[in-house]
């Protein structure tokens, strides 16, 4: 049984690569739903260059962020085959933003997010994406252009793909929107808007 489990599922990986290769987009999807039925707990950083216009500061930022993901709170399958999943479940994070261009060298925060994922159980692939946001405080100064107080909100948007590298470990890639602003409690309020790229490990107990 278990040759012929596995001779299947090398089947349907090169599959999945012959498809791709010819053109046709296929999701890559992970080996199971039951590593979102328990808490997972994690790291991410990456980098993020200034987007928009709202300052004339080519803002660099180095996004470290501690993760904490709680089980499922909404699951369910979908297709045919009754192997394709999603599932909805909250995702926390501590946050320490370092400035690497800038006038401000640092930004401490909190941010929360629900996290869509799709996926197949025979799959060691996942698609994500969530949006949220969230507060905390950064070392303001006097610079034209540089944000207008130490309090200041966060909002981001991000996707990307995890990999069942090992039994309960996870890897992930992606990319990431944020903003960052203070909502107009000062004027003028120039705010921040990165995108950049993001990689991650995590691991569930």
């Amino acid at each position: 049984m278990r040759i012929f489990t596995r001779v299947r599922r090398l089947q349907d990986r090169l599959s999945i690569s012959a498809a791709l290769i010819s053109g046709i987009t296929i999701p890559l999807l992970p080996a199971t739903a039951e590593v979102h039925e328990s808490w997972e707990f994690g790291f991410q950083t990456g980098y993020l260059v200034q987007a928009g216009d709202n300052t004339p500061i080519d803002y660099h930022l180095i996004p470290i962020e501690w993760i904490a993901l709680a089980p499922n709170h909404f699951s369910g399958s979908f297709g045919d085959s009754g192997k394709n999943f999603w599932s909805i479940r909250p995702r926390f994070a501590l946050i320490t933003e370092i400035f690497a261009k800038g006038p401000e060298s640092y930004y401490l925060a909190f941010s929360a997010a629900p996290v869509l994922t799709i996926g197949r159980e025979d799959f060691d692939f996942a698609w994500f994406a969530m949006i949220g946001g969230g507060f905390g405080a950064l070392d303001s100064t006097d610079v034209e252009g540089g944000q207008g107080q130490d309090f200041t909100l966060n909002w981001f948007a991000q996707s990307g793909i995890t990999w069942a590298a090992a039994e309960n470990i996870t890897l992930l890639g992606g990319i990431m929107f944020q903003h960052l602003s203070n909502g107009g409690q000062t004027d003028p309020n120039p705010g921040i808007d990165a995108v950049g790229f993001t990689f991650g490990i995590s691991g569930s107990f």
